[in-house]
């Protein structure tokens, strides 16, 4: 389900920095005819809409040859054509069909989508290469670097969904790996921060950044954005750039120590550590990785981070230690395991005994 471009969050080759609606008037190429539209009266665009959906190819052909005009102009929900419809489902014999009958493959949506482009985030290879090289036999290259109105072009939503294949292919015909987001992101940390391995490393073949800045200039690092996701073989092909370590979330301080300790993901903490990650970090509100582990209920990433040398007795701006962080919340499971490794009862261990002394076994 695709319900937004990236989990959370230009540069472009495009003539256009701001994409928007078409100024073709009708998605047909060219209608010859004077044929009066009556597909809200007959439903024969309605139709041909619908078969597309379900890729009846026959009843398709049947209804273009009773009204081409109605079926190729009609539009279904957000001004989408038949002809968007084919590439967005995947049906590739309809979308054939439709561009021999006049389909125009640039005709955009409400969204300001294009068939290149909704084949891109569901995947359709196939489709994707028809749209691309159609053009190309027409003399008429599309512009593979056309943004949408989230501001993502086609490769930036293939490597977002994980379609490799569509990565590859874009790449082949001239996709720029440097547009932007409107938020900074581009194509490579939104592989890495939804752990599309096979992305990551195509795109990082070809030369790919993994930091940039966003429009603030704020620094952005594809390392510290895969991290919450926890995806050991996106962290590796990171790890192998030799990428900054000490990289931050600008907003919050984080490390990608820090998200990987959060989200829980011990073989990614393990994995980070491996590699340098500063185990005593802090972020902007004095966390370290281990309260993030702590106050999220992590026992086994706790666990780990005591065993590789943190401190224990570190606290935060407002006092407070991954102890009474644990404490304040009930964690008694991590409270245990704490206790445990804490060489004296300090301070603070005492300030809380009496609230967790009769749970801790």
């Amino acid at each position: 389900m695709m319900n937004s471009p990236i989990r959370n969050s230009s540069i472009s080759n495009s003539n256009s920095n701001s994409p928007i609606r078409s100024t073709i008037t009708s998605p047909i190429r060219s209608p010859n005819n004077n044929t009066t539209s009556n597909s809200i009266s007959n439903g024969i665009g309605w139709q041909a809409f619908e078969a597309v959906k379900s890729n009846a190819i026959d009843e398709l052909r049947r209804l273009l040859h009773d009204n081409a005009y109605d079926c190729i102009n009609y539009e279904g929900k957000d001004g989408r054509t038949s002809l968007l419809e084919a590439s967005k489902c995947g049906n590739i014999e309809c979308l054939n069909i439709l561009i021999n009958n006049g389909s125009d493959i640039r005709y955009q949506d409400d969204k300001g989508r294009t068939a290149l482009i909704w084949a891109s985030i569901n995947g359709h290879h196939d489709c994707l290469k028809m749209i691309i090289d159609e053009c190309i036999k027409d003399n008429d290259p599309i512009d593979v670097n056309h943004e949408d109105h989230d501001n993502f072009t086609s490769l930036m939503w293939s490597s977002n969904n994980g379609h490799h294949d569509c990565v590859s292919l874009l790449l082949s015909y001239g996709a720029n790996i440097k547009a932007k987001q409107s938020d900074g992101l581009h194509s490579l940390m939104l592989a890495a921060m939804n752990g599309h391995s096979q992305c990551v490393s195509i795109l990082l073949s070809v030369g790919s950044e993994i930091k940039a800045k966003d429009k603030k200039g704020n620094a952005l690092h594809a390392l510290v954005l895969a991290a919450e996701n926890g995806d050991t073989d996106t962290l590796r092909l990171l790890l192998a750039c030799n990428p900054d370590i000490k990289a931050k979330n600008h907003v919050s301080g984080n490390t990608a120590l820090h998200y990987a300790s959060l989200k829980g993901h011990r073989d990614a903490v393990e994995l980070l550590l491996d590699h340098g990650l500063d185990i005593k970090a802090k972020n902007l509100l004095g966390d370290t990785c281990l309260h993030m582990a702590s106050v999220n209920n992590h026992a086994d990433t706790v666990s780990l981070l005591i065993q590789r040398g943190c401190d224990i007795s570190a606290k935060n701006k407002e006092g407070d230690t991954s102890l009474m962080k644990a404490a304040m919340n009930d964690l008694i499971d991590i409270v245990n395991i704490l206790w445990q490794h804490t060489p004296d009862i300090d301070r603070e261990c005492a300030a809380i005994k009496h609230f967790v002394i009769d749970k801790i076994t």
